[in-house]
């Protein structure tokens, strides 16, 4: 019977079909009445649940509630720790002591022996195999025993085996902190609802929550890491049997939504708020945490990363992010996004070639007339489009971070300028150079601002 067992496991082409076929065929060879696999779910939820079953009249229907509480099955862990990981009785009382809820199934359904089995993974319980029958004069031997024994352990090896391949699967479509769908997995699986459910009108959520970076710096990862959770878990709340959400990375999620009826789809954006809104800080306090949503119909026939890319563009138009926002995607978004890849693609090409210019405006004293100082104002000239404002570019530039690049640049242009000044013996005055709020987070700035004036030499009061 062991040869038969690892032939079918061998030649095993559709997994439950051939663990059927081995319980069938170990039941009527040991003269069983019920056979069941237990396995731990492979989650945090400290539950189980039966895999595959058996019984020798299959019109007998044997009730048992899946999923399984793991707490019930504690003395089975225990007792197989102390005895070589079998349990063989047909006593009453001794399969009571046992465990109470094995004892409970085998009275209510007048079984009379049990011969239990653990499934061992590194030497860590992962389930059982429970054999039963209903003849309590039947006497096993020690042979038949160690056989069971055997083709527990060959069951059980197999069972891990397909265990950790799944896990493998499942790392690759699921982020492991928040158990979201990351990207890939969520595609595939809105193309799967998109095409169920032709009669949907769809569309795309593209989210972050705003400042999430400071919630790490300030509080810590671990923090952060709660609050992606959370979001998560409010996010999955919300959701219909037609709808689902990914994780992209980040704090960015991604969702696709039925927007048959606007007002519940409004519905859940506010009970997502709300949901994030009562995560704890201290025991007196909680988060004032804002989403920030972008939001884009889901074209017919269209690649979904089309919308995907549409509600981001959406989401990034949102400005004032001080509270949770929405706002749909439109025209308008699509030609400043296809400006801002342009300026990109141009930005460091232009920095190189000294497109950049400096202007100098002048600061007069109202008392007399007379320039008392300037500031300096950057303009990009580019060869091809002209003189391009500052609004066109500036904006992107603090968004990517170019600016730190520019701010400098612009520095060194004027201290170079003022040295030009200083050599011909002209009168100069004080310049004022504008900087980015983000050099505040720089803590080379000083250094390389120290670095720029004294190459050039110039007075710091002129700075």
């Amino acid at each position: 019977i062991i040869t038969n067992v690892v032939e079918i496991l061998f030649d095993a082409r559709d997994i439950k079909t051939s663990i059927n076929m081995i319980l069938s065929l170990v039941g009527n060879f040991y003269d069983l009445y019920y056979i069941a696999i237990f396995e731990n779910m492979n989650n945090s939820s400290n539950m189980g649940k039966i895999l595959y079953k058996w019984c020798i009249d299959p019109t007998i229907e044997i009730e048992i509630k899946n999923p399984i509480s793991l707490s019930k099955l504690e003395s089975v862990v225990e007792y197989n720790k102390q005895n070589n990981n079998l349990f063989y009785s047909t006593d009453r009382e001794e399969q009571k002591r046992f465990n109470a809820f094995v004892y409970d199934f085998l009275e209510k359904h007048q079984i009379d022996g049990l011969l239990e089995c653990g499934i061992l993974e590194n030497g860590t319980s992962q389930g059982y195999i429970g054999y039963t029958f209903k003849n309590p004069d039947r006497d096993w031997t020690q042979h038949e025993i160690d056989s069971i024994s055997l083709i527990t352990k060959i069951l059980g090896g197999y069972l891990n085996r397909i265990r950790t391949e799944e896990t493998a699967k499942r790392l690759q479509l699921i982020d492991p902190l928040t158990n979201a769908m990351n990207l890939s997995a969520f595609t595939e699986t809105a193309y799967q609802l998109i095409g169920d459910h032709k009669e949907n009108t769809y569309l795309i959520f593209y989210s972050d929550i705003d400042k999430f970076k400071l919630i790490n710096d300030t509080y810590g990862y671990s923090e952060g890491d709660r609050i992606l959770i959370e979001f998560a878990s409010a996010m999955d709340s919300i959701l219909q049997n037609d709808e689902c959400f990914g994780r992209i990375s980040g704090d960015r999620f991604v969702g696709l939504f039925n927007y048959n009826n606007p007002k519940l789809f409004l519905s859940k954006i506010k009970q997502l708020n709300d949901r994030m809104n009562r995560i704890s800080k201290t025991e007196t306090d909680f988060y004032r945490i804002s989403i920030i949503i972008g939001l884009s119909p889901v074209q017919e026939g269209s690649h979904l990363s089309l919308s995907i890319d549409r509600a981001d563009m959406a989401r990034k138009s949102i400005i004032a992010r001080h509270k949770s926002r929405y706002c749909f995607f439109n025209e308008a978004m699509k030609s400043n996004l296809m400006k801002q890849r342009e300026i990109e693609d141009l930005m460091d090409d232009a920095l190189e070639k000294e497109e950049f210019l400096v202007y100098y405006q002048p600061k007069v004293r109202l008392i007399d007339n007379e320039i008392c100082g300037a500031e300096a104002l950057v303009r990009w000239l580019q060869p091809e489009k002209g003189l391009i404002p500052p609004n066109d570019f500036i904006p992107i530039f603090e968004e990517n971070k170019f600016i730190l690049k520019l701010d400098l640049y612009v520095f060194e242009q004027v201290c170079k300028h003022l040295r030009k000044m200083l050599d011909q013996d002209k009168t100069i005055f004080p310049v004022s150079v504008n900087f980015s709020r983000l050099h505040l987070g720089n803590r080379e700035i000083l250094n390389q601002l120290q670095s720029i004036v004294t190459r050039y030499q110039v007075p710091t009061s002129y700075l």
